[in-house]
């Protein structure tokens, strides 16, 4: 009786932490998501002010004061900088 009991127990334990590891992989998979998702979002913005800079330079050319919009972009520049330095790296793929 008392073998059965603890046998009972530890399999109970066991299923248990099956349970707890799957929720974990899971919530992994989620946040590897978000982070895929930043990535691709810092990558875009990162091109727009690249791209932005550029239609500047050109204004500037044709003696537009761009001042502002200057001042504008390098804070653009300046986030876009905060954001790549919160996202952390891609973790690696389970068993890799």
């Amino acid at each position: 009786m008392y073998r059965r009991t603890t046998l009972g127990q530890i399999l109970a334990s066991v299923q248990r932490t099956e349970q707890k590891v799957g929720q974990i992989l899971v919530g992994q998979a989620d946040i590897n998501t978000q982070v895929q998702l930043i990535a691709q979002a810092v990558t875009e913005l990162g091109a727009a002010v690249t791209a932005i800079q550029a239609e500047l330079a050109a204004l500037q050319g044709q003696g537009v004061d761009t001042s502002g919009l200057d001042a504008a972009v390098a804070q653009l520049g300046t986030a876009v900088q905060s954001v790549q330095a919160l996202a952390p790296a891609m973790p690696p793929a389970p068993g890799s």
